[in-house]
């Protein structure tokens, strides 16, 4: 793996789905259109959305409804390049469906725990599902709540991890979905030395141990500024894998007194070293996030671009992508100022990513 001929197929089908992708001036136009109708009519104008809304009156959406037609116009996506893809290449794909997976599961218990009804999944998304994973997709949109949500996922590894979540006295919605990042993460860092090697399981190794690092950095500055947690309580929500974060660094971190101290310890780690080269200061750790994230895409697959760090790095824009379009269409439907839509839009592609 990780060369010009096993990957030539692979690579040329995301160049040709590269070209699609919007770039920074093309958000800022659309940012301006007066209202959702507009916003919608400029987005048809990209190939890859110019027939996702069919019939529909977008501004009749809720944004549930947006968030399916974009997923499922994701999931499109993915499924294009795995028609391109070996059998090792698969492999490797399939781990990366974990991820969508994990969504699908954790908004099937958002709506649980506030009351909403079920989950829908559109057609296209649940043949998506059936075809790439191995849960009873239309069970767990069907649960009602937390029980048979649970009953929903027995026989898998969730099923487990929803009884033990369950059995604890007043459990809230944090505690199921630290339960299933912890999983996810884990699986995912075993799983990709099993299928990976050389420079593909380092450019791998890079993406998902700085997501590793950062989202313990955002429990253990939530843990101390909002619930001043104790230690003992902080280390019980941490992901028990660290990449540039030493076991030092993360305890003088967690038993951090104040925000202050926290955010001095911050900056003597490698990711407040990077925080002041891109920012010139300490920034927030969203945008520290964001930076470093985007940074580690945009190295891996330039540095590397015939192996799987393309794949990941493709998928990784395009979920952004979509997360921006909706952003973007809900702030128009609620008349928020150009400058403010602007600002949030641009912010969450922090890390010098465009595609212009």
């Amino acid at each position: 793996m990780g060369n010009l001929y096993t990957y030539s197929a692979v690579t040329t089908k995301i160049r040709a789905m590269q070209r699609y992708l919007i770039s920074e001036n093309e958000f800022r136009r659309m940012a301006l259109c007066r209202n959702v109708t507009e916003a919608t009519n400029f987005l048809k104008k990209f190939p890859p959305y110019a027939n996702l809304f069919g019939d529909k009156n977008p501004e009749n959406l809720h944004r549930e409804d947006l968030e399916r037609l974009l997923n499922a116009n994701q999931y499109g996506d993915f499924a294009k390049i795995f028609r391109f893809s070996n059998m090792q290449q698969r492999k490797c794909m399939n781990l990366y469906f974990l991820h969508y997976e994990m969504d699908f599961i954790k908004g099937c218990l958002r709506n649980c725990m506030s009351g909403k009804a079920p989950e829908s999944v559109s057609p296209y998304s649940l043949a998506y599902f059936r075809k790439h994973g191995k849960l009873d997709f239309k069970k767990i949109a069907a649960a009602n709540s937390i029980e048979s949500l649970t009953e929903a996922l027995n026989g898998t590894p969730y099923g487990e991890l929803f009884r033990k979540t369950l059995a604890r006295e007043h459990a809230v919605l944090f505690d199921y979905e630290e339960q299933l990042d912890l999983f996810y993460f884990k699986r995912l860092w075993e799983e990709k030395d099993r299928l990976l090697s050389g420079k593909e399981r380092k450019a791998l190794t890079d993406c998902f141990g700085a997501r590793l690092d950062l989202l313990n950095l955002q429990w253990i500055y939530r843990s101390i500024k909002y619930y001043s947690l104790p230690p003992a309580d902080i280390y019980s929500l941490l992901i028990p894998i660290n990449y540039r974060l030493k076991p030092e660094e993360i305890k003088g971190l967690v038993e951090s007194e104040n925000e202050g101290e926290f955010r001095n310890r911050l900056d003597n780690t490698w990711y407040g070293k990077m925080g002041r080269k891109f920012f010139g200061e300490s920034p927030d750790l969203e945008k520290l996030y964001s930076a470093i994230i985007e940074k580690i895409y945009s190295i891996s697959a330039r540095e590397d671009p015939y192996s799987f760090a393309t794949v990941n790095t493709y998928l990784h824009r395009k979920e952004k992508e979509i997360h921006r379009i909706i952003t973007l269409i809900e702030s128009i439907r609620y008349s928020l100022p150009a400058a403010d839509i602007l600002s949030e839009i641009m912010e969450q592609n922090t890390g010098g990513l465009s595609n212009d």
